[in-house]
């Protein structure tokens, strides 16, 4: 137990053998970052923080800006389900957070525009369909509009389309659609510390891919099962907020990879390629200076990301 009172097992438990719907690389950083601290054991769940941000996957999200009839709703960072203290000790933003920011945007009357400002790699896929279920519904109530600015990743992506217009900034990208997951294996580990576990369950699958034994094809095939599931229901939706079929996101949408801006737009994933003060703009908001970089808290260029990422594993 860490001085956050937070149990390692309870790590264990948000991070692994579990689907994520976020880029690769960021997802490396995360499972990276957090499989070190379980194994030093030494080490404050705290830190992991600090750790996330210098591997550029995490930032704290400032809150909602109003400007006039226009309200920006900030999706910064990794996501997770809700606000606890694991999200909060890791840097991670909740889609919670974002619902009650989007509720009380659609709650005021004042407010015509909603424009949801995406800088994430992506995260967990618990409440994010729901969350994007509920963003869709309102098309039509208010306007409603998403920019990668830069970077809409997978789980960023699944919301960002929820909104009636999605654009990318012109270095920005989109993409990384599907889902992926990790289990994580302890027994080497617990073997050279002379260490032992054994789980004593009611039922056959109880216990099925816990991190002291090697993962079994039978466990394997069920994690598989999980994730192709989530998958399929991110396809489906990212279907029905783009206005097309699932064979056509699966086929044209990147296979998992990350598009660049006019690659995105082509295959019909986005609807243009806007600077952040050109969407302000569109919506009778004057940017002023920096506008364009507002949303840059965390990300960077994708091989900048993954030689950080490096540096902190080392």
């Amino acid at each position: 137990m860490d001085r956050h009172g937070l149990s390692y097992p309870q790590l264990a438990a948000r991070v692994f053998n579990r689907p994520w719907a976020i880029e690769p690389t960021a997802f490396q950083a995360v499972v990276s970052i957090f499989r070190e601290h379980m194994l030093r054991r030494t080490r404050y769940a705290g830190e992991i923080e600090a750790d996330l941000i210098a591997a550029g996957v995490a930032a704290r999200a400032p809150a909602m800006a109003a400007s006039g009839a226009v309200r920006t709703i900030p999706i910064y960072g990794v996501l997770a389900n809700r606000a606890d203290m694991i999200t909060e000790s890791s840097g991670m933003t909740s889609y919670e957070s974002i619902g009650k920011q989007f509720d009380a945007a659609m709650n005021d009357v004042a407010v015509t525009d909603i424009l949801f400002d995406v800088d994430s790699p992506g995260g967990t896929v618990e409440g994010l369909q729901e969350l994007s279920a509920k963003i869709y519904a309102a098309r039509g109530t208010k306007r409603m509009t998403a920019i990668a600015n830069p970077l809409a990743a997978s789980a960023a992506l699944y919301l960002a389309t929820s909104a009636e217009r999605f654009y990318v900034t012109p270095s920005g990208m989109a993409g990384s659609v599907g889902t992926i997951a990790e289990h994580l294996d302890f027994s080497e580990a617990m073997a050279m510390e002379g260490v032992k576990a054994t789980l004593i369950t009611s039922s056959q699958f109880k216990a099925e891919g816990n991190p002291y034994e090697p993962l079994g094809d039978e466990a394997a095939a069920e994690l598989q099962r999980v994730v192709d599931d989530y998958g399929a229901r991110f396809v489906n939706d990212l279907a029905r907020n783009r206005g097309t079929q699932a064979g056509r996101v699966r086929a044209d949408y990147g296979q998992g990879r990350m598009l660049l801006p006019d690659e995105a737009v082509r295959a019909g994933m986005a609807d243009g390629v806007k600077t952040y003060g050109e969407v302000l703009a569109s919506m009778g908001v004057i940017a002023g200076p920096g506008a364009a970089r507002q949303a840059s808290h965390w990300s960077v260029d994708l091989r900048q990301r993954m030689a950080r990422l490096n540096e902190v594993l080392q």
